[in-house]
C-alpha cells in the first residue's frame, strides 16, 4: 500500500540474493529482527524484499513519541485500519473507547491490538523500523515486546534498529520463531561492492578491493565514495577508514559542492520530521524543492521519498543526514533565527490540523503560549479519546510559572490523574475552580465542579462534602 504506512520508494536500489535467500529460508517465522548501525541498508533490504515478494505490509517510522502507549496504539491502529481500506481519518473512528482509569490502560490496548491483528482475513507483515528510539523500560516498548510474544500464525513482524533491543521473548519461542540478521550479515561481501559500482564509471573501474577495505562493507559508506568518485574521479582524498563517525567528513564534501540555496533549503526543511513540499515552500526560500528532493533521491544521498495516493509525495531524510543538516543549520544561523523557523513549521503545522506536530515544533521553538493555546482548545479532545499520557507529557512540559495560574491546564493535568491522585485531585480541582470562578468561566466552572464530586466519591469524603458540591452545582446549573 501507498502512503503513511507504505513501503518506503526505492530507486535503483542493488538486489541481494544472498540475503534475500536467508530471508527465504527462514520465510516461515514470525519475528524478524534486523540490527546494523547507521545506514547500513536495513531499510532497503527489507522494502526491496517485501516489493520483490509481493507481501502486503505495514511501515512504521518509530520516533520517540512511540515510548506513549496512547500514540503507538493510535498509530499502529490507524495503519491496521488503513490497511482495511478506510481512509487515516475514518479508522480513527473505530478506536476503542477509553477506560476509566490509567493503570490498566496499556494491557488494554495491547488486547486492542492483539484482536485486530488475529481478525484480519489476510497475511500482513507489519515493518517496526527505527526501533532503536524505544526506551526499554517504556510502555511503548512493553506493547511491541507482547506483540512479539503472541503467535499470530499467518502475521509477521521486522524489527529493524541501529542496536540490539532486549525484547524478553524466551529463547524456546525466538528459536522457532525468530530470525536475525546483524550488522555484519549486512555488511557488502566484496562481490556485492563490485555489483554496486558495476557500470557507474564506464572503462575507468574504481579500485574496488581498497573501497571495500575502507568502507568495510558499510552500505552508507558506499554511497559516499560513489558520490565523491562522481565529482572527483579518484580515491587520493579518501580516509583510511569510513564508517558512520567518518559521515560529515564525507557529508561535508558532497554538501559544499551543492549551490548555496540548495544547502540552505536542505538545512532549514531538516527542522521537519516529514518533509510535506507544501509546508517546506512556506518555511524556506521559494525554490524546486520537489527537483531538489527527488535528484538527491535518485542519487540515493540519505533522502527517502513517500508516496499517498492523490497527493504529492513527501520525503524523510535518513536520521544521519538529518543530525548533519542541523548541526549546520545551528552553525550558519542565530539561535533566534532557528527558533523562528521551528516556529513558523509550528504555525503551518496547526493550519493543517496536526496538533502533535505543531506542539512540537511550538517547543522546538520555545514558544510556550502558543502550546498553552492548543492546549486549551484540545484538551477535551485528549480526554475524550483517552490519551491522558499524552496530555500530561505536554503539560509537563511547561515551565511552572505558566502552568500554577491557568485553570484549564491545572484541570487537565488533575485530569491525568483521575483514578491515582486520591485528596490532591481535590486540592488540584479547588484550585481550579476558585481560578474558574475569578474570570467566570462557567464551561471550566462546570466541569470542574462535577469531577470534584467524582474526586470526593472515590475517596469516601462525607456525605456532607459531596452534598455540597452537588448543590454548588445546582445551582450553577
Amino acid at each position: 500500500m501507498t502512503g503513511p504506512y507504505g513501503l518506503p520508494h526505492i530507486t535503483d536500489a542493488l538486489k541481494r540474493p544472498r540475503l534475500f535467500s536467508l530471508l527465504d529460508q527462514y520465510g516461515h517465522r514470525q519475528n524478524f529482527f534486523i540490527t546494523g548501525q547507521a545506514a547500513q541498508g536495513k531499510s532497503t533490504l527489507v522494502a526491496s524484499y517485501l516489493q520483490a515478494s509481493q507481501k502486503k505490509a505495514l511501515w512504521f517510522h518509530l520516533c520517540p513519541d512511540d515510548n506513549d502507549d496512547v500514540k503507538l496504539f493510535d498509530r499502529l491502529s490507524t495503519g491496521i485500519r488503513c490497511f482495511l481500506g478506510f481512509g487515516p481519518e475514518e479508522a480513527g473512528d473505530f478506536l476503542p473507547a477509553p477506560t476509566l482509569g490509567a493503570e490498566k490502560g496499556l494491557l488494554r490496548y495491547i488486547e486492542g491490538l492483539t484482536l485486530m491483528l488475529k481478525d484480519l482475513s489476510s497475511p500482513l507483515v507489519m515493518v517496526l523500523d527505527d526501533a532503536e528510539c524505544l526506551d526499554e523500560s517504556s510502555a511503548g516498548f512493553e506493547m511491541i515486546n507482547a506483540l512479539l510474544n503472541t503467535r499470530f500464525h499467518r502475521h509477521q513482524f521486522f524489527v529493524l534498529s541501529r542496536s540490539i533491543l532486549p525484547f524478553r521473548i524466551p529463547r524456546l519461542k525466538t528459536e522457532r520463531h525468530g530470525f536475525f540478521l546483524k550488522n555484519e550479515d549486512l555488511s557488502f561481501t566484496l562481490d556485492e561492492t563490485k555489483a554496486f559500482f558495476q557500470g557507474k564509471y564506464g572503462g575507468k573501474a574504481p579500485d574496488i578491493e581498497r573501497i571495500h577495505k575502507i568502507t568495510d562493507g558499510w552500505a552508507g559508506g558506499l554511497v559516499l565514495v560513489s558520490e565523491s568518485l562522481r565529482q572527483s574521479g579518484g580515491l587520493s582524498n579518501l580516509p583510511e577508514r569510513v564508517s558512520s563517525e567518518a559521515f560529515d567528513y564525507f557529508s561535508r564534501e558532497i554538501y559544499k559542492t551543492l549551490p548555496e540555496p540548495i544547502r540552505e533549503f536542505l538545512r532549514i526543511t531538516a527542522v521537519l520530521d516529514i518533509i510535506d513540499l507544501d509546508m517546506a515552500d512556506h518555511i524556506a526560500e521559494p525554490v524546486d524543492g520537489f527537483g531538489i528532493l527527488t535528484s538527491l533521491e535518485k542519487r540515493n544521498l540519505f533522502i527517502q521519498r513517500m508516496d499517498f495516493p492523490d497527493l504529492a509525495p513527501r520525503f524523510r531524510y535518513h536520521n544521519l543526514f538529518r543530525e548533519f543538516l542541523l548541526q549546520d543549520l545551528k552553525r550558519t544561523k542565530a539561535p533566534e533565527e532557528v527558533r523562528a523557523i521551528y516556529h513558523k513549521a509550528g504555525r503551518i503545522a496547526w493550519e493543517k490540523k496536526d496538533p502533535e506536530a505543531a506542539m512540537k515544533y511550538f517547543m522546538m521553538a520555545g514558544a510556550f503560549p502558543d502550546i498553552i493555546r492548543i492546549l486549551r482548545i484540545k484538551g477535551a479532545d485528549y480526554m475524550i479519546k483517552g490519551k491522558m499520557s499524552g496530555l500530561e507529557r505536554w503539560i509537563s512540559c511547561l515551565p511552572d510559572h505558566l502552568l500554577k495560574d491557568d485553570p484549564w491546564l491545572i484541570f487537565f493535568l488533575t485530569m491525568t490523574r483521575r483514578i491515582r491522585g486520591g485528596k490532591k485531585n481535590i486540592l488540584d480541582f479547588q484550585k481550579a475552580l476558585t481560578l474558574f470562578e475569578e474570570i467566570w468561566d462557567i464551561r471550566g466552572i462546570l466541569l470542574t465542579v462535577g469531577y470534584l464530586i467524582e474526586a470526593t466519591v472515590f475517596i469516601r469524603e462525607p456525605s456532607s462534602v459531596i452534598l455540597k458540591w452537588i448543590q454548588e452545582s445546582r445551582a450553577l446549573s
